[in-house]
């Protein structure tokens, strides 16, 4: 009884701390949105301001002793709670030495970042932004300094604060294997004789249609419009405010209508699992603890499995040419589909990146981030040039300029170790799509607008668990089989063979 009452009471500061997450959540998601300019600074301080008061809840005897004691006795509670009780108790032992000067010190710093990044980016100057990363990574490392629970060096701790319990090693068997598979096929591609034709891509495709199109897609996929809404930013993302409030945002261009189609469709699918966790999570206060990873995989498994399938361009093809009859009068269904799934070998932007070269687009930045953590004396200043070298290397591309190179992601201006996440999603789509084609027809259920019955799955099979689950057990748990990149590379050499006409 005692341990039950103890847990009652735990949760009624869970809620508070809910709260304050949701106001904080709110005014990030503004300030990124629609907030205007002169505004940012202020409303960033208010931000800040709640943030503090959430870290004084967190950090107060009344929620840590209700942790320590609940954690001493966790074999009393059942397998939701336990999981609660583990990570509260983590996280509470990482916090007892974070000193609420240097707490408060981050989050303005953080908060500045993004402000230096945004002028940054649109000036192109990498210059402007180098001084303000260097004490953001600088930050970083103090953070991870004073925790109870680290790993043997600080990048596998950040690593494994987006992916539980992956370090260096687990990425560099996985990048390995694709750099030794992907980079000779995206040398074939190079080579191949086979022209597919983009020029309508960069047609112009009035803003306004392409909203409307965005509001469709999202039906198509399954996005339950009374639990979120879509807004534009300058780098699309989706925001988990609530149980009942998922919002998700794009980035619209006029020359280029497939940048906001499979943002969306990417936002889409993060919104989806967002809004599909089942009540058990909730009511457990397990919401939005599944890994970056396992997000991941399913964004892209929307976006490329389902998005850049034939199936689904035979689908939308009809609303398009409704939409865009002016633009697209001249291009058939085969040519849009060989369009949007073709190699661009001149590009530099990781969001627009195809399927093959995108996980080189990652390991480009994995491999930058493993040198400027690890060697507490790399030069920041040189960070630019490193990178278009190796762009250069494993791509051919060359940069053109610091917008289009190291400063086009914002991740860079508060965290360090997320970037791995998005290739190992893949991975994990690609071993959970081989389960779901034992049970459906993947394809069918796409081309005949029955979407609905993938999410069903995903819902029973990949969402469920997800809050639950440390990363290795939830795909063991969906697959029977332990972390394999072979399956990921295995559909990428059949897909770009039979589009290029490789030998």
């Amino acid at each position: 009884m005692e341990t039950r009452k103890k847990l009652e009471e735990l949760y009624s500061i869970l809620e508070r701390l809910e709260r304050f997450r949701n106001v904080i959540a709110v005014l990030s998601f503004d300030s990124s949105t629609i907030c205007p300019e002169m505004g940012r600074e202020y409303q960033d301080e208010s931000a800040t301001m709640i943030n503090m008061l959430s870290y004084e809840l967190e950090k107060g005897d009344e929620f840590t002793g209700l942790v320590k004691d609940l954690y001493a006795k966790r074999d009393e509670l059942d397998e939701y709670n336990i999981r609660l009780i583990e990570t509260l108790y983590e996280d509470v032992k990482n916090n007892e030495k974070l000193d609420p000067e240097l707490f408060e010190k981050a989050c303005k710093l953080f908060d500045k970042s993004y402000r230096v990044w945004l002028k940054a980016k649109q000036n192109s100057s990498y210059e402007e932004f180098e001084p303000t990363l260097k004490e953001c990574v600088e930050m970083q490392k103090k953070l991870v300094s004073v925790r109870e629970f680290k790993k043997d060096n600080c990048y596998d701790t950040l690593l494994s604060d987006f992916e539980k319990d992956f370090t260096q090693k687990d990425y560099d068997e996985y990048f390995n294997l694709l750099k030794e598979e992907l980079i000779p096929l995206i040398q074939k591609v190079k080579n191949s004789k086979k022209k597919i034709r983009t020029d309508f891509l960069s047609r112009s495709f009035p803003i306004q249609k392409q909203e409307e199109f965005s509001q469709y897609l999202m039906d198509v996929l399954g996005f339950d419009k009374k639990k979120g809404v879509l807004s534009t930013t300058e780098h699309p993302f989706t925001n988990s405010l609530s149980r009942y409030d998922t919002r998700i945002t794009t980035h619209y261009y006029e020359n280029q209508f497939i940048s906001n189609m499979y943002s969306v469709i990417h936002e889409t699918g993060h919104a989806i699992f967002g809004q599909n966790e089942p009540d058990e999570i909730y009511n457990a206060h397990l919401q939005d603890h599944m890994s970056m990873g396992m997000h991941e995989s399913v964004s892209r498994f929307y976006e490329n499995r389902i998005g850049r399938s034939k199936e689904f361009i035979h689908l939308i093809y009809p609303k398009l040419l409704e939409l865009f009859k002016e633009q697209l009068s001249d291009v058939s269904e085969e040519e849009l589909y060989l369009a949007v799934n073709a190699v661009d070998l001149n590009n530099p932007i990781r969001t627009e990146a195809d399927e093959l070269t995108y996980s080189m687009h990652i390991i480009i930045r994995y491999e930058l981030e493993k040198e400027f953590i690890n060697n507490d004396k790399f030069d920041f200043k040189t960070l630019n040039k490193k990178w278009n070298e190796l762009y250069e290397k494993y791509l051919g591309i060359k940069v053109r300029n610091d917008k289009e190179g190291v400063l086009q992601d914002v991740h860079w201006t508060n965290s360090y170790g997320y970037f791995a996440t998005y290739a190992i999603g893949n991975a994990y789509n690609s071993m959970y799509i081989k389960e779901m084609e034992k049970e459906l027809d993947i394809k069918k259920c796409i081309a005949n607008n029955e979407i609905s019955k993938i999410n069903e799955w995903m819902k029973e099979h990949v969402f469920k668990k997800a809050s639950l689950l440390k990363p290795k057990e939830w795909i063991k748990d969906i697959t029977s089989r332990s972390l394999d990149g072979h399956d990921f590379v295995d559909y990428l050499k059949a897909k770009y063979k039979e589009i290029y006409d490789l030998d």
